[in-house]
């Protein structure tokens, strides 16, 4: 399926391979705290990838960390890809300034209601640039990416 629109995230996947190759692989406690996590590992240019279909399958508390922490410590460049619906972490990340650009499926899951004013004023005005994909297409591209294969061409 060919998308309309920029693709965002990594664009050369033998650079990831590189990197996880080189990666320790020793064996150590990774247990942390959002906060620690989200300000020692988060760094600008990052494709942050967030499977969500639903409300309850949302890392809710992972962007609403990323929120205050952008309000203190603004990163440049974030992109975000957001698998599915549940629409409120979103538009709140991309009115917080959290993220420049987007890939998105299924919209923004309200159907019944309409995209969200909150969320049309950021995508019209450029705010946030998006690219809109099929859910079928972004999930394979997450796998694809996570099996070390080309997910750009």
């Amino acid at each position: 399926m060919e998308s309309v629109g920029r693709l965002y995230g990594f664009y050369d996947p033998d650079e990831m391979r590189v990197i996880f190759k080189n990666r320790s692989k020793k064996m150590f406690n990774k247990v942390t705290t959002l906060e620690k996590c989200i300000s020692e590992y988060l760094k600008d240019g990052d494709y942050i990838a967030a499977g969500n279909s639903a409300i309850e399958r949302t890392p809710v508390a992972a962007l609403m960390e990323l929120i205050r922490q952008t309000k203190k410590n603004p990163r440049k460049n974030l992109k975000y890809g957001a698998v599915g619906g549940s629409p409120l972490p979103s538009v709140l990340a991309f009115m917080a300034g959290c993220f420049e650009e987007c890939d998105i499926s299924y919209g923004m899951a309200l159907e019944a209601l309409g995209v969200s004013k909150m969320a049309r004023r950021c995508f019209e005005t450029g705010k946030v640039k998006v690219t809109e994909w099929s859910n079928g297409t972004l999930a394979w591209r997450a796998k694809a990416a996570a099996m070390g294969l080309s997910f750009t061409s």
